[in-house]
C-alpha cells in the first residue's frame, strides 16, 4: 500500500491513490486500451512572459508554480492525473488508471475552473509585483538618505533594488492567460 501512495500521490488526487492503494489490482501491467480524456494547458504568450524574466531565472521558476499549482489543484479535484509538466504546460487525463465514468465532464469542468483559477493567479502577480516595487522603493529611499559611500555592500543592494523595482514594473504588466485544449 504504501508503495502504491508514493508512486501515484504527486500525480492523482488523494481519494483516488486511496482507492488504488486498497485496491491495487485495478492496476493492470502492461496496461489496457480504453477511451480516455487528454487535458493540455499553458500560459498563452509566455514567450514574451519569459523575457521579462530573463534575467531573473528564479523569479521566473516562482512564476511558473505560482501557474502550476493551483491549476494542478483544479485537476486533482477533478479526478485528473497529471500525466507531465513540460516548463508552462500542464498534461494531464481522466479514466485511468482508474475508471471515470464522467471524463469528459470532469476534462471541462477543470478546463473552465482553470480559467478562474488563472484570473486569481494573475491577481496575485500584479500583488506581489506591488510589494516587490515598495520594498525595492523603501531600500532606494533608505540607501539615498544614508551618505553617498563607496561601500561595495550599499552598492550591491542598490542595484539589486533598482533591478527588483524593473522586475515589479514589469510584471504589473502581465496578464496571464490560459490556452486549454481537451481531446476525448
Amino acid at each position: 500500500r504504501r508503495q502504491v501512495r508514493n508512486a501515484f500521490s504527486m500525480y492523482m488526487s488523494p481519494a483516488l491513490v486511496e482507492q488504488l492503494a486498497k485496491e491495487p489490482q485495478l492496476l493492470q501491467l502492461g496496461g489496457e486500451m480504453k477511451k480516455m480524456t487528454m487535458l493540455f494547458a499553458d500560459i498563452r504568450g509566455f514567450t514574451n512572459i519569459s523575457e521579462i524574466y530573463k534575467e531573473n531565472p528564479r523569479e521566473l521558476t516562482e512564476f511558473i508554480n505560482k501557474f502550476l499549482t493551483p491549476m494542478t489543484k483544479v485537476i486533482l479535484d477533478r479526478y485528473g492525473t497529471i500525466d507531465k509538466y513540460m516548463g508552462d504546460c500542464i498534461m494531464a487525463f481522466w479514466n485511468a488508471p482508474l475508471p471515470d465514468m464522467g471524463h469528459p465532464s470532469n476534462a471541462c469542468s477543470s478546463a473552465l475552473n482553470m480559467l478562474s483559477a488563472c484570473e486569481e493567479v494573475g491577481v496575485l502577480i500584479k500583488q506581489q509585483a506591488e510589494q516587490r516595487a515598495n520594498n525595492a522603493r523603501d531600500t532606494l529611499a533608505r540607501l539615498e538618505r544614508s551618505s553617498q559611500t563607496s561601500d561595495p555592500l550599499e552598492n550591491e543592494e542598490l542595484r539589486r533594488a533598482r533591478k527588483s523595482l524593473a522586475l515589479a514594473t514589469q510584471e504589473k504588466l502581465i496578464n496571464v492567460n490560459i490556452g486549454v485544449g481537451i481531446n476525448t
